[in-house]
């Protein structure tokens, strides 16, 4: 992790705001559960251990898969 864990957490705290959006901001328990030790814990762990209980995989592909695809972005209408 690059910032430390109580930067960490502060920006938690404050993204909340930027990123709940307004239906949610007037609900009161949800916001409580998102300000929980639970929610903290999961989203600013204290220390990263990676992730664990799955077993490595193994990916088969056929002899002629390219080794990268570039996909070409979808225009946006411009009326939107």
């Amino acid at each position: 992790m690059k910032t430390g864990y109580d930067e960490a957490r502060t920006e938690y705290f404050s993204s909340l705001k930027d990123h709940v959006g307004d239906l949610l901001t007037t609900c009161s328990d949800f916001l409580e559960i998102l300000q929980s030790d639970l929610c903290v814990d999961r989203f600013v762990p204290k220390e990263w251990t990676g992730i664990k209980g799955f077993p490595p995989l193994d990916l088969q592909v056929k002899e002629d898969f390219p080794p990268f695809h570039k996909v070409r972005s979808r225009p946006v209408n411009p009326r939107l």
